[in-house]
């Protein structure tokens, strides 16, 4: 299974501590909304070292791949690229493996020397494993010599592909979270989620739809799924851009203590430890629970899911923990990264940065996405001057009643708080999976408390 179809593995990073270059500071004030804290480095524009090339005119590279439809989408992409420019004649052959075994078979050829792909996409949930083995250093190219100081600007968010000054991949799609819900419901208690301000506007629609008998939105008690992005928003999560766990501070505890609430004392989510089966849907089917927090890319499960139901669900941001706050969150996504086994680096970074460093590039990559008959995939934009096109902004979704939803991702996804982390992520969210949120929904602690524990356990590992 993968994100653009059944999403169940897809689920969450945290993403990556340090800054990238020296350009993102990613300074966040505690309750407000994400700003880029940019220094230029003394260096010339466009200073690129030289790549790897066999200096053939006709090149095929190799991509390896978690998601058949991302395998696909690059093999079209190639012969965009082809077509888009004269006298060059690009393949791409695509493998497709399974998150987590992707990095294994990586590794392995990092041990040996050879068999690497040209191009790797490596998705959040592994990229801590390119950290902590040091693979990341030795099979992955250091990208920003080979970027212009605007393009270093422009890439959103850099973040979770960054350590330590270094930045391993370009992203390839971003994930912000947003409300999706069931408009009917909403107008039958006379509100509009487009209007919430804050959390508490969020709790006083549930407590209205719970008159009714319906729940505001499903909530995933089997982990950090969803309270992630409560949490980024006001500067919790896992780790801070330095590096240090976060997991016990004010906005990480405040997070799961609204979480919390709105399952045990609220009573207004419905909570479950399936959160990607089909239950889910036969809830929103018939309309016992009529939304959900999830980021943009949940689109690809309940439109095909619940057809009957086209035209009636809408996407809003999710409410701020106060004014000025952020109204959304990252949460997740994939990078891809040149090997340093590629004897055709230089095509590779060419056909790389069409694809996600130009305007036009970027564009046809996220429509190309969205549009894809067999592989629809609505993911944020990664590249600011793409976040700005009318082709983008303007996307409509008949699902979604033909609102401009790629105007809400790409306007979101620029005001959204970077989440980082580090060498110890997958272990992290292990832990908080397994001792944070049981004991904290059962009642036998409370979040601060289990957080704190949480938090203890990651330092010891560090």
């Amino acid at each position: 299974m993968t994100a653009w179809g059944k999403i169940g593995r897809r689920r969450m990073l945290g993403i990556l501590g340090g800054t990238w270059a020296g350009l993102v500071t990613g300074d966040l004030a505690l309750g407000a909304p994400a700003t880029r804290q940019l220094s230029m480095p003394s260096v010339a524009d466009a200073a690129t070292p030289p790549l790897t090339s066999t200096g053939a005119k006709s090149v095929s590279l190799t991509f390896w791949t978690d998601s058949d439809p991302a395998a696909r989408h690059v093999e079209r992409m190639a012969k965009t690229y082809t077509e888009r420019n004269p006298g060059v004649a690009l393949t791409i052959s695509a493998s497709t493996f399974p998150v987590g075994v992707i990095a294994q078979k990586m590794f392995a050829t990092f041990t040996v020397g050879s068999g690497a792909p040209d191009l790797i996409a490596i998705h959040f949930n592994d990229f801590s494993r390119y950290l902590k083995s040091g693979w990341g250093d030795k099979g992955l190219l250091d990208l920003p010599p080979l970027l212009t100081i605007q393009e270093r600007k422009d890439i959103l968010w850099p973040e979770y592909w960054s350590w330590k000054g270094k930045l391993y991949g370009i992203p390839f799609n971003n994930s912000v979270g947003v409300f999706h819900y069931y408009k009917p419901a909403f107008d039958d208690v006379g509100v509009d989620p487009q209007a919430f301000k804050t959390w508490d506007d969020f709790v006083k629609a549930g407590l209205a739809l719970k008159q009714k008998g319906k729940f505001i939105t499903v909530a995933d008690i089997s982990g950090w799924n969803q309270w992630i992005m409560l949490a980024s928003q006001i500067g919790g999560g896992f780790f801070d851009k330095d590096g240090n766990v976060i997991l016990d501070n004010d906005g990480s505890v405040r997070a799961l203590e609204l979480f919390a609430d709105l399952v045990n004392k609220d009573r207004i989510a419905w909570g479950t430890s399936q959160f990607y089966a089909q239950g889910v849907l036969n809830e929103f089917a018939d309309t016992t629970t009529v939304g959900v927090i999830i980021p943009e890319w949940y689109s690809q499960t309940i439109a095909p899911g619940l057809p009957q139901q086209a035209g009636k669900w809408r996407m809003a941001p999710l409410p701020r923990w106060q004014a000025g706050g952020a109204r959304t969150a990252h949460r997740g996504g994939d990078c891809v990264s040149i090997t340093t086994q590629s004897k055709n680096q230089d095509v590779a970074w060419k056909f790389l940065h069409w694809l996600l460093l130009t305007r036009d590039g970027a564009v046809e990559h996220f429509l190309d996405l969205v549009q894809a008959p067999k592989d629809r995939a609505l993911y944020s934009p990664t590249y600011l001057p793409a976040a700005r096109d009318n082709r983008v902004t303007g996307y409509r979704d008949p699902f979604y009643g033909n609102q401009a939803i790629g105007g809400v991702v790409a306007e979101l996804v620029q005001e959204a708080p970077p989440l980082y982390s580090g060498p110890y992520l997958g272990e992290a969210m292990d832990i908080v999976n397994r001792d944070v949120f049981d004991k904290v929904m059962k009642g036998e602690a409370t979040p601060k408390q289990a957080l704190k524990t949480a938090a203890d356990e990651v330092r010891g590992l560090m």
